[in-house]
């Protein structure tokens, strides 16, 4: 176990803009090792676009902040196979930056609990490693969270 504990940065919003390539690379210089980034694409899990959002972030990675990043993909615990599942946690159990940004809150805290995906997040912060939760999964970062999604897009009722 390293020393030096890891970072968590919370985004509102614009991870992947300009003016946040030299935040990205200075999280990046701050790891206990060399870096192995991946992007989660749970909490737009449920998109139509949601390939689409996790090769924009990885080639914005590439591109701007001269880092190679890999897709972890884990959509939905009830749409993966066991074998799906373990691939994504064995890659995660590898890396020490993680990058999670649109989608639903909610919808994430649904599709990760009762998996390995917490605990994975909170090792690898705890072994020097950092969680960049971006845009709708900054609100994942907690005790409690909030349905963005559903009441701004779909109209429900605060709950």
């Amino acid at each position: 176990m390293s020393a030096k504990k890891g970072t968590i940065a919370l985004m509102g919003s614009g991870e992947l803009t300009a003016t946040m390539v030299e935040v990205h690379k200075e999280l990046l210089a701050g790891l206990a090792g060399p870096p192995h980034a991946i992007f989660l694409d749970t909490p737009a899990g449920f998109q139509l676009n949601v390939d689409h959002l996790s090769e924009r972030a990885t080639e914005y990675f590439r591109q701007h902040v001269q880092q190679d990043m890999s897709i972890v993909s884990f959509k939905s615990k009830e749409k993966s196979t066991p074998l799906e599942a373990e691939q994504a946690f064995h890659a995660m159990r590898e890396a020490n930056f993680f990058l999670v940004g649109p989608g639903s809150p909610s919808y994430a805290v649904r599709q990760w609990q009762e998996t390995p995906i917490p605990e994975i997040l909170t090792k690898r912060v705890e072994d020097g490693g950092c969680l960049v939760a971006a845009s709708a999964a900054a609100l994942t970062v907690g005790r409690f969270t909030l349905p963005v999604y559903e009441i701004y897009k779909v109209g429900e009722e605060l709950h």
